[in-house]
């Protein structure tokens, strides 16, 4: 462990609002997996198909009638196992995790912006698709733990109104369909939805990426939302993962050649006060790349505060048998932090995501060096450089 790190933390946090571990007072235990999350690209469009009340494949999201012109109201309704085009839906997203739930006709789920007095709801209706109108996206939070053959339940938030998607389950049922209504959020089992169970990763994948790019600041804030909590559980130093150094060759003769690789290594970044760490750096250390590296970097930059870089010589032979290729990898000593974010810290609906950084380490490492080591194979990586061919 590095003492003077722990003590840095403290006040950073004292800073940036990150709180200790007794701060998420609130945690309902429901907790993402961290090998399930991953960055969810623009433009990804998810085949869900239903869209269930969750704990209840026998309900299912609908569009009323069957119909296919926009304006159209949307339901809940009896879940149809011959799947069809009413009952089909898939979700196109944005770079922010939020996203369009799209009907198998094409059109787009929208919360209304006018109050249907009759039927007392806001409705939610089928439109023509437009990313640009914010009614028309979606997001969702984490809110009840798995049941049988599907995902979490999850809140759906309209990101336009700040509502929920929610059904009504007395006034009115009209033939038997219960209709959708853009309400304020509650806790109610009528605004808990779940998908098939194969979609649990990328449905937590968009719920944490939601939440780190828009509800806890994202890139462009300067400091992080009281809802989103930063807990620390241990850091140590460490061996980091290799990268592909260098140059890397190919021999294609016919008997086996050696090849030599040297490098003057700098460990750590004498650059590194303030927000200045490099967009290649940002990506190693945010959780998605590039998007939510400032606030992560405002918690670890602190590490490289006044410490100057370090620089290590290092030859290696790179042996390389006839018709291989032949590469370099580097791995270098890194502060190894891990931790878990909490969201919807204070409230009756938070949720946590473990995460671990690794930093590059300039200092204090304990003992750890950076490693060369030579490889070879039929293949190349395709985090390699082109092979020169000898």
């Amino acid at each position: 462990m590095i003492p003077i790190l722990g003590a840095a933390f403290a006040m950073l946090a004292s800073v940036v609002g990150i709180a200790p571990a007794e701060s998420a007072i609130a945690d309902t235990g429901l907790s993402v997996s961290a090998e399930s999350v991953q960055k969810v690209a623009a433009g990804t469009s998810v085949s869900v198909d239903h869209i269930y009340v969750a704990g209840d494949s026998t309900k299912t999201l609908d569009l009323y009638g069957a119909r296919t012109d926009t304006g159209n109201y949307t339901d809940v309704y009896g879940t149809d196992s011959s799947n069809p085009s009413n009952q089909k839906f898939h979700l196109y997203t944005l770079s922010d995790g939020s996203f369009q739930i799209v009907a198998d006709n094409g059109n787009c789920l929208q919360a209304a912006t006018w109050y249907d007095h009759w039927n007392r709801i806001t409705p939610i209706t089928q439109e023509s698709c437009d990313s640009s109108k914010r009614n028309q996206l979606w997001a969702a939070t984490l809110r009840t733990a798995a049941a049988s053959g599907q995902t979490s339940g999850y809140q759906i938030k309209n990101v336009g109104s700040g509502n929920c998607m929610d059904y009504l389950t007395s006034w009115p049922v009209v033939n038997s369909a219960n209709w959708l209504d853009d309400h304020q959020c509650h806790n109610g089992a009528n605004q808990t939805w779940a998908f098939d169970s194969s979609h649990q990763s990328v449905l937590d994948s968009l719920a944490v990426q939601y939440q780190i790019l828009s509800v806890c600041g994202g890139a462009t804030s300067s400091s992080i939302s009281n809802t989103c909590t930063y807990t620390e559980t241990s850091r140590d130093t460490a061996t980091g993962a290799g990268e592909c150094v260098g140059t890397a060759w190919y021999n294609e003769s016919d008997e086996r050649v050696t090849e030599s690789y040297a490098t003057t290594n700098t460990l750590g970044y004498s650059n590194l006060y303030g927000f200045s760490i490099s967009a290649s750096e940002k990506a190693k250390v945010a959780p998605f790349g590039i998007g939510f590296e400032l606030t992560l970097t405002q918690q670890f930059n602190y590490s490289h505060t006044d410490m100057s870089s370090r620089g290590e010589t290092f030859t290696t032979q790179v042996p390389i048998h006839a018709g291989n290729y032949g590469w370099v990898v580097m791995s270098q000593p890194v502060v190894r932090v891990t931790g878990y974010w909490t969201f919807g810290a204070g409230t009756s609906q938070s949720w946590t995501y473990p995460v671990t950084q690794d930093i590059p380490a300039a200092s204090n490492t304990g003992g750890i060096h950076t490693i060369l080591t030579p490889r070879e194979g039929a293949t190349l990586p395709t985090t390699c450089s082109d092979a020169v061919r000898l």
